[in-house]
C-alpha cells in the first residue's frame, strides 16, 4: 500500500515488467488526461527539522517499518544471532520487545487500524514464513509459504485481511489471501501481482502487456468473488489506494518536462491534480519517495528543483507537502536527499531513511 514500500528500502520484487522500479525509480507513461491542474498556493518553509533515532545499544539496529501510534514505532534488530522486533516510544526512549526468531527479519508491517503487525521472516530463498501479532506482540496466527520473495497489502476494508504476493526464482508467482483471525489461507487469481484493496472484495493493478511492453499500462479494478474485471484509467504510472483516496500519477503528453498527481474519491470524483517536474532517461522516468494522510489530506514527496536528465541532475531535492483539498503547497526543507518517507498517524512527522531510522517534524 506499501509500496513498507524502500526501505531495506521497500521489498518490492520487479517483476512484470523491466522499466519499474517501484523504490526510487518508476516508469514513464504515454498518455495522460488533458485536464489542466489547478494552481496551488505556496508557502514558504521554516527550518526543517530531522532527527536521528537512537535505535543502537547492545543490539544491532537493522530497519525500523511503521508508526503503532503518533509517538510508537515498530523495528528490527539483530543480536547473538538472533532477530528482534521492538516497539519503542521516542518521546520516553522505552522499547518492549514484542518478537524474536532464529531467522532474519525480511519485512515488518502495521495495520492501517495500528492493532496488529505482519512480520515476514526467512532463513533461507524456498520458504517465507509469515507471523500475524496484536499491537502488544501477542501471536495470533502463523504460516509458511513456499517463496523466494513476498510482497503483502493490508485490506483498509477489512484489516484481518491481507493479500500477498508470493514470487519464486523463476520468476512466476502466486496470490493469497490470508484471514488471520479464521487462520485460513487461500490462493486467488490475480492477473497482475501487486495489486491493492479497492473494497472488502475487490482490488486494484496495472494491467502490464508482457508481450508488449509499454511504459505505462491502465489500471483495473478486478472483484475476487465474481472474478470481473474493469477499466478505471487509463496509462498509469503508479499508483496508491487507501481508504479514502486513491492517487495516480501520469505523463502531461504535451509537457515531458512534468508529470501530474491526479487525487480521487472511491466514487470516481477528481479532487485535485498536482503538477511536478520530473527527472527523465531515454526509457523511464525517476518518481522520488512519497506517502498520504488521510488525515490531512496531505501528499509529502520529495521533487527537483528542475526538470532534467538522469545523469544531467547534479541538485538535492526540495521536500513538500500538499493538501489535495486546499489545493495548498508547503515547502518543509531544501537540499535534502530523496528517500523512502512514512507519515505518523496524525501526519506531524515522518519517518525518512532507506531504513527509516530518521523523522522529519513538519509542525
Amino acid at each position: 500500500m506499501v509500496d513498507r514500500r524502500s526501505w531495506k528500502g521497500r521489498r518490492r520484487f520487479v517483476f512484470f515488467v523491466c522499466y519499474c522500479f517501484l523504490i526510487l525509480f518508476i516508469v514513464g507513461c504515454e498518455n495522460q488526461p488533458k485536464k489542466t491542474t489547478k494552481q496551488i498556493e505556496e508557502k514558504k518553509p521554516g527550518e526543517v527539522t530531522i532527527e536521528s533515532l537512537s535505535l543502537s545499544d547492545e543490539y544491532t539496529f537493522e530497519s525500523s517499518y511503521g508508526w503503532l501510534d503518533n509517538d510508537t514505532i515498530i523495528y528490527s534488530a539483530n543480536k547473538d544471532d538472533e532477530h528482534y522486533l521492538f516497539s519503542y516510544h521516542i518521546p520516553s526512549k522505552e522499547k518492549k520487545e514484542l518478537f524474536k526468531t532464529g531467522e532474519m527479519i525480511a519485512e515488518a508491517s502495521v495495520s492501517p487500524n495500528k492493532k496488529y503487525i505482519l512480520v515476514y521472516s526467512t532463513s533461507d530463498s524456498s520458504v517465507a514464513n509469515v507471523h500475524f501479532l496484536t499491537s502488544s506482540g501477542s501471536k495470533q496466527y502463523s504460516v509458511s509459504i513456499p517463496s523466494s520473495e513476498l510482497s503483502f497489502d493490508w485490506n483498509t476494508f477489512a484489516e484481518d485481511t491481507v493479500l500477498i504476493d508470493s514470487f519464486y526464482e523463476d520468476w512466476t508467482y502466486k496470490t493469497y489471501v490470508c484471514n488471520f483471525e479464521k487462520k485460513t489461507l487461500h490462493e486467488v487469481k490475480i492477473p497482475q501481482p501487486f495489486a491493492q484493496w479497492h473494497s472488502k472484495d475487490s482490488v486494484l493493478f496495472l494491467q502490464w502487456d508482457d508481450d508488449s511492453p509499454r511504459l505505462s499500462a491502465p489500471l483495473m479494478k478486478y472483484n475476487l468473488e465474481s472474478n470481473k474485471e474493469s477499466d478505471l484509467y487509463k496509462d498509469v504510472i503508479t499508483f496508491k489506494a487507501n481508504k479514502k483516496v486513491l492517487l495516480t500519477v501520469h505523463e502531461i503528453p504535451e509537457d515531458k518536462n512534468n508529470v501530474v498527481y491526479m487525487f480521487h474519491d472511491w466514487e470516481g470524483k477528481e479532487l485535485q491534480t498536482i503538477k511536478m517536474p520530473v527527472i527523465s532517461s531515454y526509457s523511464d522516468w525517476m518518481i522520488p519517495s512519497f506517502d498520504i494522510n488521510d488525515k490531512q489530506h496531505s501528499l509529502i514527496t520529495f521533487q527537483p528543483y528542475e526538470a532534467a536528465l538522469m545523469d544531467q541532475y547534479d541538485q538535492k531535492f526540495q521536500l513538500s507537502l500538499y493538501n489535495w483539498k486546499t489545493g495548498e503547497k508547503r515547502v518543509i526543507g531544501d537540499h535534502l536527499e530523496s528517500a523512502p518517507l512514512l507519515f505518523s498517524p496524525a501526519g506531524d512527522k515522518c519517518l525518512y531513511g532507506n531504513k527509516l531510522e530518521q523523522i522529519i517534524v513538519l509542525n
